[in-house]
């Protein structure tokens, strides 16, 4: 098949889809597949690293003038079908291309919890009363999801999301995220947690914050930005911790690992997680986790097997399951079994299971 796959952050942007999507360019190219990219980015020129034919957009265009150059950039390439990675919207309106759309969360919801629209959790938020803006959002969302032939989510618990929206269930695949592969090394942990990951609401990183002066030294570096962070700052002033919290912002991929070669363990303390592939990177580095027991997550992590569950906003099971991974022996098991479950979700696995949904579409377009 000759496959296009739209995006909208492809190296050199940093980012989730910045490494999986050339992970699944590649694995598709194995199997046998032609694949291109339409990629949104700051610079429009062609990459010395680009291993397949990317086009880039330009992102900073107005969202008209843009959906146009993307929807003109991938009629040009002639696919088979498209994989909207990214760009949902942009490909509803592909004329005489099957889609397939890969939905890893809800973007209308994240828009209207960071424009403050609205606090509602996301299992609320498709019945939800809404200002005006963020219910044409939403319905566009539903729109150009109801306009692709199949959809794949990586959890059972997103499919279930999808399908509230008026999704037929049968045209909503579960394709796992793929893990990286399990590092070969010696961690050498120090007395720090590890938090990676946007600072917006319903990561809920305060939560951590609230119980660090439970752990005499534990420090806790935070990777990522975002417009929470001014909270976060605040409570660990509060609570007189502002000198154990160090905030790095967005690091490349490459020093996120080494932060996780070195740290005690990753705490996700999320009201809301689809399926969160830093708990994969975290499995495949041996470092434990310590994470609420929210959306896609149980579909990774079993209490004391795999991680530390604890039910979401429950600040004595946050520490008891932060006590526990700092039990070198107990942690050091469950690492070892998350290493071995990460070893079982293969890029290729995943590459194929994606391709019979791809070519299923293109034998099948209309078929539900």
């Amino acid at each position: 098949m000759r496959i296009a796959i739209l995006t909208g952050i492809f190296p050199p942007d940093i980012g989730g889809p910045a490494t999986s999507v050339p992970q699944i360019v590649t694995c598709l190219e194995d199997e046998g597949h032609s694949v291109s990219v339409v990629a949104l980015a700051e610079r429009t020129d062609r990459s010395r690293d680009d291993s397949c034919e990317v086009v880039r957009v330009a992102r900073a265009l107005p969202w008209p003038r843009r959906a146009l150059a993307v929807l003109r950039a991938t009629a040009a390439l002639r696919p088979d079908v498209v994989l909207a990675n990214g760009l949902h919207l942009e490909s509803a309106f592909l004329r005489r291309i099957p889609v397939v759309q890969k939905i890893v969360g809800d973007w209308a919801w994240e828009r209207a919890r960071n424009a403050g629209q609205t606090v509602v959790d996301l299992d609320d938020f498709e019945n939800a009363d809404l200002p005006l803006q963020a219910h044409a959002v939403r319905a566009l969302r539903t729109f150009a999801t109801r306009a692709a032939q199949r959809v794949i989510v990586p959890s059972e618990y997103l499919r279930n999301v999808v399908t509230r929206w008026g999704i037929d269930r049968d045209r909503v695949r579960v394709v796992p995220n793929a893990a990286p592969p399990v590092r070969d090394f010696l961690r050498s942990p120090s007395n720090h947690a590890l938090f990676v990951g946007r600072l917006v609401p319903w990561k809920h990183l305060e939560h951590v914050i609230e119980v660090l002066p439970r752990f005499d030294d534990l420090g806790l570096d935070v990777i990522g930005t975002g417009p929470a962070q001014a909270l976060v700052e605040r409570v660990a002033r509060e609570f007189g911790v502002d000198g154990r919290v160090a905030f790095l912002g967005a690091m490349p991929r490459h020093a996120v690992l080494e932060k996780m070669r070195n740290a005690s363990f990753l705490v996700l303390p999320s009201s809301y997680e689809g399926m969160p592939h830093v708990v994969l990177e975290a499995f495949a580095s041996r470092l434990p986790v310590v994470a609420s027991d929210v959306g896609g997550v149980p579909e990774l992590i079993r209490d004391r097997v795999t991680g530390f569950l604890y039910e979401f906003g429950d600040r004595g099971g946050l520490r008891d399951g932060i006590g526990a991974a700092m039990d070198e022996e107990v942690a050091t098991s469950v690492a070892e079994a998350a290493a071995r479950f990460a070893s079982r979700l293969t890029p290729a696995l995943t590459a194929r299971a994606t391709s019979e949904v791809l070519e299923d579409v293109v034998r099948r377009p209309t078929a539900a």
